[in-house]
C-alpha cells in the first residue's frame, strides 16, 4: 500500500521560516555581546604584598600566615609560617613551599628539609622541587618530590644562570650554565629526570647568551642575546637560526607544525612587537609580523592563538597576523598589569589588585564583531 505524502501548508512553512528567523536573531545578540574579559575579581592581597601565581590560584603572606587562593579568591588553606620573613614559591595546587636561610618547608609536610649551603632561590614543579644553593661559594640545585625525599643533586663546574622545569611531556628539571673559563662565549643546557635519577640532555649552545627557553614535544627553542635557535628535541642537535636582535621573547603558543613566538623591543616600551612563526622541523620556514600596539599599552601576552594588549580601560586581541579582532572594556581602571599564565592576568588599581579571566570569543562571533 502507498503511503501518503502530506506537503506542508503555506502556514506551516511561515510558522518554520520565522522561529528559524529568531533563533538566528537571538544567537546573533548572544555572540554579539558576548564579553572577552571576565568581571574582576578582587584579591585579598595589594600590590605590595609579597605572592606567587601558581598556575592555579595564590600563594601568599597574610600576617604570619601563608594563604592559598583559588583564580575565584576562594581560600583553600591557611597556615602559620615558621618565620614572618620566609619566601614563597608554588606551582599548581599541590607543590607549594616557603623558605628562608638554610630551611625549605614543603606545604603539606609536618617536617622542615635543611639544607648543608643557603637556599637563594626555589623553583617548584607538578611533582618536584628545585632549590638553588649556595654552600660556601659552591652553588647547586637539590631537588625534592612532594615527600620531601632528595632525588637528584646537580652540581655543574660552570656558573648556573637559569632554571625550571619542563611541562611538554614527562616532567624534566633543566639547567642552562655558562662557562666563565673560555675566552668564547658557551652556554649549556641540561636535562634532567628526576625519577629516574638519569640525565636525558645536553646542549650546546654557541656564541649566545641564554636569555629564555621554551620546550615542546618536538623541539628546544632558545632565545638567545641575538638569535632564535631551535633543537631538535630528540637528538639536540641545532636545525636553524631565526635573528632577532633588539628583541626579546615575551610569549609563545604552539600552533600546528610551528611556534609563534611573541618578541617585544628591548628599548623598554610594550607597543612594539613582533610574531616569529618557526617551524619544528629541519627547515626554518619563517614568518616574521611586526605590528603596532596602541601607544599607552600596559603589558602585552600570548594566550591560545591571540595576543592580547590591556591598556587602562580597555583589553584588545589580536591574531597572528597582527589583525585586531575584538576588544573589551575593562569594569575598574588599572594602573599596572601582570601578566600570570593560563587565562588569567593580574591587574593593579591604586592599592588593589585583580584578578580578570579571559573568557574568549568563538571563532565564529570574531565574524560577526567589528573592533
Amino acid at each position: 500500500m502507498q503511503k501518503k505524502r502530506f506537503a506542508p501548508t503555506v502556514r506551516a512553512l511561515i510558522i518554520i521560516i520565522s522561529g528559524a528567523a529568531l533563533l538566528a536573531a537571538v544567537l546573533l545578540v548572544i555572540l554579539l555581546g558576548q564579553k572577552m574579559i571576565s568581571k574582576p575579581v578582587e584579591l585579598m592581597f595589594s600590590p605590595e604584598s609579597e605572592y606567587a601565581f601558581t598556575k592555579t590560584g595564590f600563594l601568599f603572606k597574610s600576617g604570619g600566615n601563608v594563604k592559598y587562593t583559588d583564580l575565584s579568591d576562594n581560600t583553600k588553606y591557611t597556615g602559620q609560617l615558621p618565620r614572618a620573613d620566609m619566601k614563597l614559591a608554588g606551582y599548581g595546587r599541590d607543590s607549594h613551599a616557603v623558605y628562608i636561610d638554610n630551611t625549605l618547608c614543603i606545604i603539606g609536610l609536618e617536617e622542615a628539609i635543611f639544607t648543608e649551603g643557603q637556599i637563594e632561590d626555589v623553583f617548584c614543579g607538578d611533582g618536584y622541587i628545585a632549590c638553588l644553593i649556595n654552600d660556601g661559594g659552591e652553588r647547586y640545585i637539590s631537588v625534592y618530590n612532594l615527600n620531601g625525599e632528595n632525588v637528584e643533586e646537580v652540581r655543574p663546574d660552570d656558573m648556573i644562570i637559569m632554571y625550571g622545569f619542563t611541562h611538554s611531556g614527562k616532567e624534566q628539571l633543566y639547567v642552562v650554565t655558562l662557562n666563565t673559563d673560555s675566552d668564547a662565549l658557551v652556554s649549556t643546557v641540561t636535562t634532567y629526570d628526576p625519577s629516574a635519577q638519569a640525565l636525558t640532555g645536553i646542549i650546546t649552545v654557541q656564541d649566545q647568551l641564554v636569555e629564555d627557553i621554551v620546550f615542546t614535544k618536538r623541539s628546544v627553542f632558545i632565545s638567545g642575546t641575538s638569535n632564535l635557535i631551535r633543537y631538535d628535541a630528540k637528538d639536540n642537535k641545532e636545525s636553524y637560526r631565526l635573528i632577532k636582535r633588539g628583541y626579546r621573547m615575551a610569549g609563545f603558543y604552539e600552533s600546528g607544525d610551528k611556534v609563534i613566538f611573541m618578541m617585544q623591543s628591548n628599548d623598554g616600551g610594550q607597543n612594539s612587537v613582533r610574531l616569529y612563526s618557526a617551524s619544528q622541523s629541519t627547515v626554518p620556514q619563517e614568518k616574521i609580523v611586526p605590528f603596532q600596539l596602541p601607544e599607552n599599552t600596559l603589558g602585552v601576552f600570548v594566550r591560545g592563538t591571540y595576543i592580547y594588549a590591556v591598556t587602562q580601560n580597555v583589553v584588545y586581541m589580536y591574531n597572528q597576523n597582527g589583525v585586531q579582532k575584538a576588544h573589551d572594556s575593562l569594569d575598574v581602571t588599572i594602573d599596572s598589569v601582570y601578566p600570570t599564565g593560563n587565562d588569567t592576568f593580574t591587574a593593579a588599581s591604586g592599592s588593589r589588585l585583580y584578578s580578570f579571566t579571559i573568557t574568549g570569543i568563538n571563532d565564529f562571533a570574531l565574524k560577526l564583531r567589528r573592533s
